[in-house]
């Protein structure tokens, strides 16, 4: 239904079936990025514009968080970087000290 709908809210909607991980993923190009359907089970995931990699990373943690209990925990254990870690080199390459920005 929502890959349906895709051609209403992006231009230059195409299906990218050789970036799909498994038959369980469906992959679209758009003119704002790749957008990812994931259905698993009772789960929907859906990510847009994310680079793919990223977007394979928070299926797997939002979707394995919510799963059976070797997925949750498997999920719950993988390593992974701040969605700010990016900002945080910027503004180090720029000179400013990690001190000086205010973390949360």
């Amino acid at each position: 239904m929502y890959a349906g709908e895709l051609g209403q809210q992006f231009s230059g909607v195409t299906p990218d079936a050789q970036n799909a991980s498994n038959e369980d993923e469906r992959v679209y190009k758009t003119s704002e990025g790749p957008v990812l359907i994931s259905t698993q089970n009772n789960f929907v995931f859906l990510s847009e514009s994310f680079p793919l990699p990223l977007a394979h990373q928070l299926q797997f943690l939002m979707v394995g968080a919510q799963g059976d209990e070797d997925n949750s925990a498997t999920a719950r254990a993988q390593p992974t970087q701040s969605l700010t870690d990016g900002l945080v080199h910027f503004f180090q390459s720029c000179g400013m000290m990690r001190a000086a920005l205010h973390l949360y």
